[in-house]
């Protein structure tokens, strides 16, 4: 009795060893095909990002949207959308059109059926500055923290204003220097601020 009852504990064991071990190895081997896949799905961007390779063949078509936005955090941000015509975008590529972004810090996140999706990170100001911005097509008034950030810990933007003036109202230039969050397009004081923005043809002024 004793000897079957030594026996049957020793067979579970056994079972038990080896359904573990062969867990174990099912997962590792997933866990290296799901980081492989990834990498598979991902290309560098030379330090602006990562592009998604999948995308880098795919066409700009006519009637596509043009969505330029921020990631921060696990939040998105669309700071502009244009068309593909107006990007002069139609019948480029993904590597083009990752190619001709990437100088401005934008990286390819995808092309789908009916829109280019280009996306960058959150720009570092000076601190504590008044800064103009461009959310959802217009110029907006953002302030950066002590640590030059326009967001805080959770992805939203810590102060805003709108001017109700379209990013298209700008010269390419300057939506170019408020994209690229240029020293000229932020502002130590109110005062500095709207005198700055008069310079823009922005009919705006900021209450002290």
């Amino acid at each position: 009795m004793v000897v079957k009852k030594f026996l049957l504990i020793l067979i579970l064991t056994l079972c038990f060893t080896a359904g573990f071990f062969i867990g174990k190895s099912y997962t590792e081997d997933s866990s290296i095909k799901n980081k492989n896949s990834d990498q598979d799905l991902t290309v560098d961007v030379g330090g602006f990002g990562i592009g998604n390779k999948n995308a880098m063949d795919k066409i700009g078509k006519e009637g596509f949207e043009v969505i330029f936005q921020i990631k921060s955090g696990d939040k998105y941000l669309v700071e502009r959308i244009k068309t593909v015509e107006e990007e002069n975008l139609l019948g480029k590529k993904g590597s083009e059109i990752q190619e001709i972004y990437k100088q401005d810090g934008y990286y390819l996140k995808d092309i789908s059926d009916s829109s280019i999706i280009l996306e960058r990170s959150p720009i570092k100001y000076l601190a504590n500055m008044y800064v103009l911005v461009a959310i959802n097509n217009e110029i907006v008034i953002a302030k950066s923290n002590d640590k030059g950030s326009i967001f805080d810990d959770k992805g939203n933007i810590i102060s805003k204003e709108g001017t109700g003036t379209k990013v298209t109202n700008l010269k390419p230039q300057d939506i170019k220097k408020i994209i690229t969050g240029d020293t000229s397009m932020q502002f130590e004081s109110i005062e500095k601020l709207n005198d700055g923005i008069r310079d823009f043809d922005i009919k705006y002024e900021m209450l002290e």
